[in-house]
């Protein structure tokens, strides 16, 4: 025991002497790996770094060490520079955006160096930025988008201000945009000094796209236990780097798994491992994760056809992958199952547990609080997910292990945001080598344990872990007829790019904390490109481009045209293991497009039109967006609002944006003032228009000048619309401000007010359209109408006997009637192709006759198949049949009478050109305003989404064009976890102490609510982009801050450093509460029923928007449990901007403003204007005029038609006794009447019409009465006849009550059923049967029981119905029919015993029907109610019976007769 205790120190300082010496050796691999300016595949760096690794598996004594080529598609900078006065100053490419590297024409680019600082349109006031190259500071953010869309040429970025992963992935797009973009480098000073004098330079630069060779490298170092051995697990790290300059990516961060790695294999190499270990060095981990692919295409694949590709010597069967995927920001480690999925998460569960218990006793070997070294990111605990320990998502090698059925498990650095990855200034020197260093001691000593343990792996269902590895074959092709009539010339060197539709839960953006998401691939020789990392189920739009390397240009593209993705389409479904897909290429010219933001929503637009000068879609085109379908829910602020569009070199096309159901947002015309043709655009030559600049002003120009020359054309016409001509005089006023700002270079002017005309008139676009659209509207419902008034013109008029007369008869007045309104009415001036309304309406015609036919026959058919089956008879007259027979009795007897119901006619006429002429409809913007229950904090607005979804960040731009001169604006961001429905918790840590954050809240300097009476210590922000941070006052108690430490205080934040600048009260914060009634800190999506969560996520993407203002509450995170970091230093860390609050300043018209706000955007906002807050929304209305002079002539109309059906009515009175007296009920004699009326009223209301719009016509080609309008609009045409309609029929109810009250209103004409007595029901059925008919009325019967006998479906089902028969004193038989039945609904459970009793009435030979029940389940007041349509559907049998022929009810008592053995 005294030995053990001796020894122990001695072992202790041993282990320690050699993590030590170890760790020394991890300093020196990462000084290594990061001494190259790239280790991007294809560089020096790259090959070296393959080198020393493939050296230091071998002299670790590994075998079988391999080192297996690939090849990697990488853009490969030849050489950038500018030329000054004959002296080369080197820059640098950035990344491409998408496949269009910043390669220039080989003359390069020439013009004048205009520095732009942080690229504040307000810093470039004066000068000249189209054709210029401008000069950015790095932290510029987005702003060279603006730039771009405003015409500069190319861009370089220089070292100045914060260079973060962030603002780096903002310096390129996922869309292939040429816009040359670069960086200065060293040269960042030079560059900006020739800048600041306008130098004139000329930009030279080349990157190509290349097939590079790629390395993976590994080797085996055997187990020492024979019983283990045999047991591989495989460890590895990736060794490339990133960079969005890609000839400056040290990769310092990423340099820190490699080296661990490495450091790790020191130590087993020293210490053999109980189990067998492969040591796997993987590279383009950046690029999609290609390494680590091809390592699993290789070697891993389970799928048994791959697997049979893979030659048997080369199969590995890991039991377990180990990633290492660290980074220096934070000292403490995930263990991660590589996988968003929750059955993956329950499949490894066992083994977070089984790590953790490692990580308790290594933390207590070396010393470490046990919950700082290893967080469990399989099964987090305390209701923190996974996805809480890193700012986004990351992107593990094991993603594709898993994926491809191999167990696997990464190590990861959590709470780091790796800011420095993907930068020129991740470099050694900026490490924190005491944090991988703490990092790797711990993951030798955890590894050591998990290896030698031989209850490592725990006893788990891998079922779960299936090979979801899908490969698609691509072959990329254009058509050449000279050779094929089919597309079949394949394309060589093409980049393909399958592009994953977003779906499920996880949602990747372009990046993953360096990776790049999008693959893309170089075809081979045949034209093909093989990706085999998809995933089952994935829908994939497959792109594909061909560059000239000489200028850069896309001289190929995929046709989204009729003979490319019409007959190969782009859209692939991942639906087999293993798919070829072919798409085609055209030659085409690109237009970069920039500026794609819907101005009145402030969302990106979403899908593309390409119009050829015919207005119709070319028969070879193409688009790109940053996403094919779709925007998907993406807890964001970023987008990229730009395009691109292909077509064929000189053809001219016209561009038309749309946010999805909102309709055409953004219309490209090229348009000219003057004719139509040039109204509607002279388009864009594509040859000769790389570019669209000037994107706000050049679509609100285009469609003020379309939307006028309609709204000119409609006012010809005497069509009128007040509220289009008071937008249209708003956006043309803005309009001309932007041009005169344009001439004076005040480039923040134009832009505002170019915005703010778009706004404008995207409101005014759908009213222009909606109006003609409206008056076609009123054409076809009237045309809707001329089919029964020119069937009804022919039975007045002409009254054929034949029916192909009637048929010419009723088509003659329609063509005339149709040629009548095509040269009157304006309708078939505004449409393209007014032919197609006649046309329609024929097709309409011939449609509803040939179905009528078809339907009839389809029901003669079935009931004659329904008799021969069941020998069950039906038989009624249809409602048509009744319609159309009412109908011509109606015009029969208004033939009888021509004067009469001419001038009746002529009155509804008159009466319908009456509501026309002097009624109006009017359009207007209404602004609502509900009053809040509450004071306002300020004067001013509040800008949010009614979700709390995040804005975009075009929104801050827009508001600060509306409000920048008229008050304070103060934008808020939050930081908040993505998947919404789960706790955030950010770490902030404070040397040893570390807290929980239930988010991060954003506020500028300038932040107008009263936050800054919160701070008890310290003091507020002076600049929104500074490095500090305000916490509460329980978090700083819990961090062990003391005074004095504030102003001093190094807090740390996901890996970046903060100086605690003060400290606030959180129960003061609580309290303060914005316009909304809300406080500020960011909401807990958390508490959110999953509903709830689903519905925001649903709105998002479908874009519904809504201009009503309900507005729902949320339950914001306590004040106690939040940082505070000014807004733009927090919109540096994947923050995202939430809302907008505006101080007006004093004096200012603050009512005029929301509503001018408004008025150009379609949002919500809360405003506070004088002692009320006010939810203001608007909304374009319509209203009526003049309905109260309608009066009069409405009751005049009445009066007469009123008269007309009366005078009818007691001419028909021995007409309405026949009618009676063979069996028409008084509903049926009143609906005669009723349909006489309606002859009237479609004739009145269709001649009216037709005489409105010839009058109309005649005075104003005369210029007679100007003031008289006609109103066009379909819903005065809808009101015209509803108004005659009503008049008639309310008219004619009087009269057609009077005509069903001679219908013998004295005898009763419903046949009322006897009460039972108790369970017992007998009665008489009102009708009798000759004798001659009975036995087949009662085989009829019979019959009819038995179709419905086992089926559940009708009204009852039988038990089977029995035929008997008694034979009487008098000779004669008594028949009887009995059955058990069962009601329907069945689930009442009501049946009953029936006896139908056919008795012989004495002398007479005639039988009377008696009816016996007896009920013998379910409720007696069931069985009452659902007798009555039991007892219906047998009357209607007997009534059949009647219609039955002679010789059927022959063959019915002949199978009588043989049932009852009478014969």
């Amino acid at each position: 025991m005294n030995k053990r205790i001796f020894y122990l120190p001695a072992i202790f300082i041993f282990f320690l002497y050699q993590s030590f010496l170890h760790s020394e050796g991890l300093n020196e691999y990462i000084r290594f790996f990061s001494s190259f300016s790239s280790r991007m595949p294809g560089t020096e760096g790259h090959r070296y770094s393959a080198d020393f690794i493939e050296k230091k598996f071998k002299e670790a004594g590994l075998k079988k060490v391999k080192r297996e080529a690939f090849k990697s598609v990488i853009p490969v900078e030849k050489y950038a520079y500018i030329t000054v006065d004959n002296k080369k100053i080197d820059i640098h490419c950035l990344w491409p955006n998408l496949v269009r590297t910043s390669t220039v024409p080989p003359d390069g680019l020439t013009g004048k160096l205009i520095y732009g600082g942080n690229g504040d349109l307000r810093n470039l006031t004066g000068k000249d930025i189209e054709g210029n190259i401008i000069v950015l500071d790095f932290d510029s953010g987005t702003r060279w988008q603006t730039l771009a869309m405003l015409g500069a040429r190319a861009f370089i970025f220089t070292d100045k201000g914060d260079i973060t992963r962030i603002q780096a992935e903002q310096k390129f797009v996922d869309i292939p945009v040429n816009i040359p973009r670069f960086y200065a480098y060293k040269n960042s000073q030079t560059i900006m000094d020739l800048a600041r004098e306008e130098k004139e330079v000329r930009l030279s630069g080349r990157m190509d796209w290349e097939k590079v060779t790629d390395y993976n490298i590994y080797g085996y170092l055997e187990g020492r236990d024979k019983k283990l051995k045999d047991e591989v697990i495989i460890l590895q790290a990736y060794y490339d780097s990133m960079g969005v300059v890609p000839a400056i990516a040290s990769g310092a961060s990423s340099a820190c798994g490699i080296s661990a790695l490495l450091d790790i294999l020191d130590y087993f190499s020293v210490n053999p491992p109980a189990r067998t270990i492969i040591f796997l060095a993987t590279s383009s981990h950046f690029e999609t994760m290609r390494g680590i692919n091809e390592f699993i295409q290789k070697h891993l694949r389970k799928e048994p056809i791959f697997r049979k590709r893979i030659p048997e010597e080369d199969i590995i069967q890991p039991k377990l992958f180990i990633g290492l995927d660290l980074s220096d920001g934070s000292e403490s480690l995930g263990i991660w199952h590589n996988s968003y999925d929750f059955y993956t998460q329950r499949v490894f569960a066992p083994y977070g547990r089984k790590f953790m218990e490692y990580a308790d006793r290594v933390s207590r070997y070396l010393g470490y609080k046990t919950e700082t070294p290893l967080v469990n990111g399989i099964s987090p605990e305390r209701g923190i997910i996974w996805q809480t320990f890193l700012p986004e998502k990351i992107r593990t090698d094991g993603e594709l292990i898993i994926l491809s059925g191999n167990p696997a498990i990464s190590f990861i650095t959590v709470n780091d945001g790796r800011w420095r990855v993907d930068t020129p200034v991740d470099i050694y020197e900026n490490l924190n080598i005491g944090n991988i260093t703490k990092q790797t001691l711990f993951l030798k000593e955890i590894l050591k344990i998990a290896i030698n343990d031989p209850d490592l792996f725990p006893e788990i269902d891998l079922g779960l872990i299936k090979d979801n590895l899908y490969t698609l074959n691509s072959k990329i092709v254009t058509f050449d007829p000279t050779k094929s009539f089919v597309p079949s010339e394949p394309v060589v060197n093409a980049l393909v790019i399958p592009r994953l539709q977003p779906a499920g839960t996880v949602i990747l953006g372009k990046t993953s904390i360096g990776v790049r998401n999008t693959l893309i691939g170089m075809t081979d020789e045949k034209g093909k490109a093989v990706f085999s990392s998809l995933g089952a189920g994935n829908t994939i739009t497959l792109s594909a481009f061909y560059i000239d390397g000489d200028t850069g240009d896309i001289v190929l593209s995929p046709d989204l045209g009729v003979g490319g993705a019409g007959q190969y389409p782009v859209l692939v479904s991942m639906d087999y293991k293993e798919k070829d897909w072919m798409i085609v290429l055209f030659e085409s010219k690109m237009i970069s497009l920039t500026g794609l933001i819907d101005p009145q929503y402030l969302v990106q637009l979403d899908k593309i039109e390409v119009l050829d000068m015919a207005n119709s879609v070319p028969n070879e085109y193409g688009y790109y967006l940053q996403y094919p379908a779709f925007i998907p829910f993406m807890w964001t602020s970023y987008s990229e609002s730009m395009g691109c569009v292909f077509a064929r070199e000189h053809m001219r096309i016209k561009i038309l944006g749309q946010a999805g159901p909102l309709g055409k947002r953004l219309l490209l015309l090229n348009s000219q003032e003057g004719s139509k043709e040039t109204s509607e655009g002279l388009g864009f030559d594509v040859g000769s228009t790389p570019f669209i600049y000037n994107t706000p002003y050049q679509s609100a120009r285009d469609m003020i000048i379309l939307d006028t020359y309609r709204r000119e054309n409609f006012e010809q016409f005497g069509i009128k619309n007040e509220r289009l001509a008071e937008l249209q005089k708003e956006s043309r006023k803005l309009l001309e401000k932007a041009e005169v700002a344009r001439q004076n270079k005040q480039w923040y002017e134009f832009l505002k007010y170019s915005r703010q005309s778009q706004a404008i008139e995207c409101r005014a676009y759908p009213d222009v359209k909606n109006t003609a659209n409206d008056v076609v509207k009123g054409i076809i419902f009237y045309f809707m109408l001329l089919l029964p008034f020119a069937y009804f013109g022919e039975r007045l008029l002409f009254n054929f006997a034949k029916l192909e007369k009637r048929i010419a008869g009723t088509f003659g007045i329609f063509i005339v009637i149709y040629w009548i309104m095509r040269i009157v009415h304006p309708a078939f001036k505004l449409t393209n192709a007014p032919e197609v309304i006649l046309l329609s309406f024929i097709v309409l015609a011939l449609f509803l006759i040939v179905l009528s036919i078809v339907a009839s026959k389809f029901e003669e058919q079935m009931k004659h198949l329904k008799m021969e089956s069941s020998r069950v008879y039906e038989t009624d007259v249809g409602r048509v049949t009744a319609t159309a027979t009412a109908f011509s009795l109606g015009v029969a007897n208004m033939k009888r009478r021509p004067i009469r119901t001419m001038l009746t006619a002529i009155t509804l006429i008159l009466l319908t050109f009456t509501v026309l002429s002097f009624t109006s409809i009017k359009s207007y913007m209404k602004y609502n305003q509900i009053v809040r229950p509450y004071k306002p904090l300020y004067q001013g607005i509040l800008l949010r989404d009614r979700s709390w979804s995040p804005l975009m960040e075009t929104a801050l731009e827009y508001t600060e064009n509306e409000f920048s001169e008229n008050g304070i604006i103060a934008p808020r961001a939050w930081f908040v976890l993505d998947e919404l429905g789960y706790r955030t918790a950010v770490e902030i840590k404070f040397r040893d102490n570390a807290t929980f954050a239930s988010g991060i809240l954003g506020l500028s300097p300038q932040e107008i609510t009263p936050v800054r009476n919160a701070i008890v210590k310290g003091e507020w922000f002076s600049d929104a982009y500074e490095k500090s941070v305000i916490l509460s006052k329980k978090t700083v108690k819990e961090l062990h801050i003391t005074d004095s430490d504030i102003g001093n205080a190094r807090i740390w934040i996901y890996g970046r450093e903060f100086v605690l600048k003060g400290v606030f009260d959180e129960k003061i914060l609580n309290e303060i509460k914005d316009m909304d009634d809300e406080r500020i800190t960011p909401v807990d999506f958390s508490v959110l029923p999953e509903r709830e969560v689903a519905k925001i996520k649903m709105e998002k993407t479908a874009q519904v928007f809504t201009s009503q203002a309900k507005l729902e509450s949320f339950v914001h995170n306590e004040a106690e449990n939040i940082a505070i970091l000014p807004f733009g230093t927090l919109m540096n860390m994947k923050g995202t901007l939430q809302s907008i609050a505006v101080k007006f300043n004093d004096e200012v018209n603050g009512k005029g403003l929301v509503e001018s706000f408004i008025s150009k955007l379609a949002v919500i906002i809360f405003a506070g204007i004088g002692e009320k807050t006010y939810v203001y929304s608007s909304m374009g209305l319509t209203s009526f005029s003049g309905i109260s002079n309608l009066i009069i002539p409405i009751l005049i109309a009445a009066l007469i038609v009123l008269n007309t059906m009366l005078g009818a009515v007691y001419e028909r009175i021995r007409e309405i006794g026949t009618y009676s007296a063979v069996g028409l009920a008084p509903v049926h004699i009143s609906s005669l009447f009723l349909a006489e009326s309606m002859v009237y009223a479609v004739m009145g209301s269709v001649a009216g019409y037709l005489l409105g719009q010839v009058v109309a016509r005649i005075l104003m080609v005369t210029g007679l009465l100007k003031g008289l309008v006609l109103n066009y609009s379909s819903l005065s045409a809808v009101f015209a006849t509803l108004i005659i309609f009503i008049t008639v029929i309310l008219s004619t109810l009087y009269p057609a009550r009077k005509a069903a009250q001679m219908a013998v209103p004295d005898v009763t004409r419903r046949w009322i059923l006897p009460e039972p007595k108790g369970d017992n029901w007998e009665f008489e059925f009102p009708f009798t049967v000759a004798e001659i008919e009975v036995l087949g009325l009662a085989t009829f019967l019979t019959d009819y029981f038995n179709s419905y006998q086992d089926v559940s479906l009708g009204n009852f089902y039988t038990g089977g119905a029995v035929l008997g028969y008694e034979k009487l004193q008098s000779g004669k038989n008594r028949y009887i029919i009995d059955t058990n039945v069962w009601l329907a609904p069945f689930d009442l459970g009501v049946s009953q015993h029936l006896k139908v009793i056919m008795e012989p009435m004495g002398q007479y030979e005639f039988y009377t029907i008696n009816l016996g029940m007896i009920r013998t389940s379910g409720e007696s007041t069931d069985w009452k109610r659902l007798n009555r349509r039991f007892l219906d559907g047998i009357r209607k049998q007997f009534l059949i019976w009647r219609t039955v022929s002679s010789d059927v009810k022959k063959e019915y008592a002949e199978q009588g007769e043989k049932i009852l053995k009478l014969v």
